[in-house]
């Protein structure tokens, strides 16, 4: 009889604790998952920090994104999340107290804009500043620039007129006839000229050859372009010969071969 109740209490005692044995397990469990699920907030709060950090925001307002989601989260401490970016304390602090470009330059920009409008977009930087100076506004030249360039506000350039002379180029020819024009007989001396017309057609360019004995017309060329137009005449017209010399003034950027 003392047997049968010592084996009851031995398989009381194995029961109770098989189940303290399965609590505790379901416990460990529990937290467990309670720790990966902390563990997976907070990753997902360094991912969204990380995405932040990495846009293509100006500097400022990505540091002052990060401080509002460090200060909206106790879990999260701001001098990890700065050793993390490698952002040093000092310049956290100066990004995040710094006023805003824009907002400190807003009524230059408004006033330039309307200088920009009100001519047409004909004026560059240096007019620009001068204005804004004559409207009481301490604007540097630099600032001008850097404010244009941010606002796309380009000025329209004109298109430089056409000029032949280009310098001294080549060989520069001996002044054989010295202002001396007088011919004794014909094809002795010829001059030429290239000169310009304009109309609605646009621009046209004759070069005609003068014989300087009787002022007659040799021969002409009428074209849209002023490049090679004597040499173009000189070949449809006539054949050079040898012994003949060209002299065309220094300012002309055309050659002749002889």
């Amino acid at each position: 009889m003392k047997s049968k109740i010592s084996n009851n209490k031995s398989t009381k005692v194995s029961n109770n604790s098989d189940s303290q044995d399965q609590s505790n397990s379901s416990l460990s469990v529990y937290e467990e998952l309670k720790l990966l699920k902390k563990e997976n907030e907070v990753l997902k709060k360094w991912k969204s920090l990380v995405e932040i950090f990495d846009s293509n925001q100006p500097r400022q307002e990505k540091i002052k994104k990060i401080y509002n989601r460090v200060k909206a989260d106790k879990n999260l401490q701001l001098t990890q999340v700065l050793k993390e970016f490698s952002i040093p304390i000092s310049t956290f602090y100066y990004e995040l107290k710094k006023e805003d470009f824009d907002k400190k330059n807003e009524e230059i920009i408004s006033q330039m804009k309307l200088i920009f409008e009100e001519n047409k977009a004909r004026y560059g930087k240096r007019r620009i500043k001068a204005e804004l100076n004559n409207r009481d506004y301490k604007i540097g030249l630099k600032k001008v620039r850097r404010l244009m360039k941010k606002f796309n506000l380009k000025a329209i350039c004109p298109r430089r007129k056409y000029k032949s002379y280009k310098g001294t180029v080549g060989k520069i020819a001996d002044n054989i006839l010295n202002r001396n024009f007088v011919a004794t007989q014909p094809n002795q001396k010829w001059t030429t000229d290239v000169t310009e017309f304009s109309g609605p057609f646009g621009k046209a360019y004759l070069s005609p050859i003068l014989d300087m004995f009787n002022g007659e017309v040799i021969a002409w060329d009428l074209s849209t372009s002023a490049n090679q137009q004597i040499r173009k005449m000189l070949q449809k017209h006539f054949k050079a010969q040898k012994s003949w010399r060209f002299n065309f003034s220094q300012w002309s950027r055309l050659t002749i071969s002889t």
